[in-house]
């Protein structure tokens, strides 16, 4: 998992913390990859009940890195991390 998603587990409940805080947390293809993994993580583990996505203290997110996705998606939708996510 990128070191821009990370996670928690503690009563239950994963949180993942969106962590880019220097661009106001705009999402990368990386960064989806580690939201699905997260969420595939808590649909795996009996013991996690609730997921909590949280951003940075100032900024959930600005949306996606518009850099990077004005290159384009790598594959058709599904298959891409956003799609997955």
């Amino acid at each position: 998992m990128t070191d821009l998603i990370l996670t928690e587990q503690a009563d239950r409940i994963l949180t993942v913390r969106i962590h880019r805080p220097d661009r106001k947390n705009a999402l990368t293809h990386a960064m989806y990859t580690g939201l699905g993994d997260a969420l595939e993580q808590a649909e795996n583990d009996p013991e996690i009940r609730c997921v909590l996505i949280t951003g940075s203290n100032d900024c959930f997110t600005a949306g996606n890195d518009l850099g990077e996705f004005a290159a384009g998606l790598p594959g058709a939708f599904e298959d891409t991390p956003v799609g997955r996510f």
